[in-house]
């Protein structure tokens, strides 16, 4: 039997039904295919998703830049980088960035990629680690001495201002150079942090050779006042005239 709208009814009475239906139906996203391209690591059939006329929401869910990084899946990287997948956006849930991801995975290639595009460097997930914990707890050790390495991370945020803008667009360069700045300071900070460090270190160890050195003085003169006096030599008996 078909159903109309009664001459009485709104249009949005027939958006609700419409909307009420595709619930029922339950339809999967347009981005689904794509996620699971990902997920499945078919790097293939996510580049044939990946065309420059796509339509695809490259921000669902904050799911499928994360995905390609975490599986190291660079060309599905940069396809998805060029049609403005966020380099910085926390998974739903975990808070897992891509590059935290990529440390996660082990793929330094990963690494360097969202490094030059400016991935926020210490940002953490939802329980408070950040890319380079999380290299570390999985043994991935390349990738943690880069990333803890601030020079090769300068160098590598350098590269990214370096391509082209057909490679990195207006808005992704404004981010890698925020990312640089915030880099630079992070790093002057730490400098100062160890200069600090290193500073209140050498003053408590010229206070502990100071008291010490005092102490043994102390000591050594409390030693001479309570020893006895030398005896005195007997005086020589007169020898008797012959």
């Amino acid at each position: 039997m078909e159903h109309t709208l009664s001459p009485d009814a709104s249009p949005a009475d027939g958006d609700r039904r419409a909307t009420m239906k595709r619930q029922k139906t339950a339809e999967p996203p347009p981005e689904e295919p794509l996620l699971d391209a990902l997920v499945n690591r078919d790097e293939a059939a996510a580049l044939a998703l990946l065309t420059p006329d796509s339509t695809l929401d490259v921000n669902f869910r904050a799911a499928p830049l994360r995905l390609a990084s975490q599986h190291g899946l660079c060309r599905a990287m940069r396809a998805l980088l060029r049609l403005g997948a966020r380099v910085d956006a926390p998974a739903v849930g975990n808070g897992f960035t891509p590059l935290i991801a990529a440390a996660y995975g082990g793929h330094i290639e990963a690494v360097e990629l969202l490094l030059r595009w400016g991935a926020p460097l210490h940002a953490c997930d939802s329980y408070g680690t950040g890319a380079i914990g999380w290299a570390q707890a999985n043994d991935n050790h390349a990738v943690a001495l880069l990333l803890g390495d601030s020079a090769r991370v300068l160098r590598l945020r350098e590269e990214g201002l370096a391509l082209g803008d057909d490679e990195l667009p207006a808005a992704a360069r404004q981010a890698l150079r925020e990312a640089i700045r915030r880099d630079e300071s992070d790093r002057r900070e730490a400098e100062a942090s160890v200069r600090e460090e290193e500073a209140a270190q050498e003053a408590a160890d010229t206070l502990v050779a100071t008291v010490s050195k005092n102490a043994s003085e102390v000591s050594l003169a409390s030693a001479e006042t309570r020893s006895p006096p030398p005896p005195r030599a007997a005086a020589a008996e007169p020898v008797p005239a012959r």
